[in-house]
C-alpha cells in the first residue's frame, strides 16, 4: 500500500492520500501502437488479464518516467477493458508505443481512522481517538479527518499517526511519522 499522510495546521486537517488495494496488485503495462486518448492498446500486461472487464473501475496511472512527458504522473479511469489488453480511458494526450503505466485499484469505500501519538507514545491531548477519516468525494483513495482546534501540537515536533483501514478482506494498520508544520 502506498500512502502519504499530510497534516496542515492551517486547516487542522490530516489526510491520507492514495489508499490502494494491494491484494489486487498493480498491473504493469507497456503501451503498444495505435493507442489514442480514448483507448490504450497494451503490448504487454504483467500479469495478463484473465477476462474481459477485469480492470473496469480501476485507474490507469502513467509512470513519472514514461517517455511521453505530458503523461508523466497522469491518470485516467478505466471504463472498459478486454482480455486482449485494450483499456478504454479518457486521456488528454495519446500515449505512444513504449510508454509505461500501471493499472491500480484505489479504495474509495473503506473504513479509515487515525490516532496521533506524541514522541512518548501517548495519545495527543485535545481529540477523541481514534478519529474517523472520511473519503474525499471524487478523489483517488484520499481520506480526511478534521481535527479540533483544541488539539495541542507543537510546531516542528514529530508525531506518530496510527492509521487503520478496513475494506472487504483488507484489514490493515500502519504507523507514519508526521511533522507538525506552522502555517505562515
Amino acid at each position: 500500500m502506498e500512502l502519504d499522510l499530510i497534516y496542515d495546521d492551517a486547516d487542522n486537517v490530516v489526510e491520507l492520500d492514495g489508499l490502494r488495494n494491494e491484494q489486487s496488485g498493480a498491473v504493469e503495462i507497456s503501451v503498444g501502437s495505435g493507442s489514442s486518448t480514448a483507448a490504450v492498446n497494451c503490448s504487454s500486461m504483467i500479469p495478463p488479464p484473465l477476462a474481459d472487464d477485469e480492470y473496469n473501475g480501476r485507474t490507469l496511472e502513467f509512470d513519472e518516467t514514461t517517455p511521453t512527458l505530458e503523461l508523466r504522473g497522469r491518470h485516467g479511469d478505466i471504463t472498459d477493458s478486454t482480455k486482449a489488453g485494450v483499456l478504454t480511458v479518457t486521456l488528454t494526450k495519446a500515449p505512444a508505443s513504449g510508454d509505461f503505466a500501471k493499472v491500480v485499484e484505489y479504495l474509495n469505500a473503506a473504513t479509515v481512522a487515525v490516532t496521533l501519538k506524541d514522541s512518548a507514545g501517548v495519545d495527543v491531548v485535545g481529540e477523541t481517538w481514534p478519529l474517523a477519516m472520511t473519503y474525499v468525494s471524487g478523489s483517488k483513495g484520499r481520506y480526511r479527518a478534521i481535527l479540533t482546534d483544541a488539539l495541542t501540537l507543537d510546531p516542528g515536533a514529530k508525531y506518530t499517526a496510527i492509521i487503520t483501514a478496513v475494506s472487504g478482506t483488507l484489514n490493515r494498520r500502519w504507523e507514519r511519522q508526521v511533522l507538525c508544520r506552522k502555517s505562515l
